[in-house]
């Protein structure tokens, strides 16, 4: 009996773990960007702030954008740079926001969090004799 509880509390743990650690395809992150807006509007979704994610926006508007605080007619690769830099930062934001959202989505966590189990609680999972 014991030797079951066991087995069980291993294949619970190694399920938890393989959901925990999942890895998405950019293709799933940046087609997830568009639910992980409206639930970051909406206020449902925790992992991305209004500010942010409108200071992405914005960022990725800017580059888009014709006009140029730092113009690359006149300063050459300074104006490019900030360009890039701007751009770097928005979409890094939003793909490491929509990583976030997917992981809250499917209830799993992401690679970069960490939960502590107690007792024979796993991910979920109550293991009985």
């Amino acid at each position: 009996m014991r030797a079951t509880r066991y087995a069980k509390a291993a294949a619970a743990a190694a399920g938890a773990a393989r959901s925990a650690d999942r890895r998405f395809t950019w293709g799933e992150r940046f087609s997830a960007i568009p639910g992980m807006l409206g639930a970051t509007l909406n206020g449902k979704f925790p992992g991305a702030t209004k500010s942010a994610v409108g200071l992405s926006l914005l960022g990725i508007v800017y580059v888009i954008s014709p006009l140029d605080l730092v113009p690359e007619l006149f300063l050459g690769p300074f104006g490019l740079a900030d360009d890039a830099g701007i751009l770097a930062m928005s979409v890094g934001y939003l793909v490491a926001s929509s990583d976030r959202y997917l992981h809250w989505r499917l209830g799993t966590t992401g690679p970069e969090t960490t939960t502590q189990h107690d007792g024979d609680v796993v991910q979920g999972t109550v293991l009985s004799d």
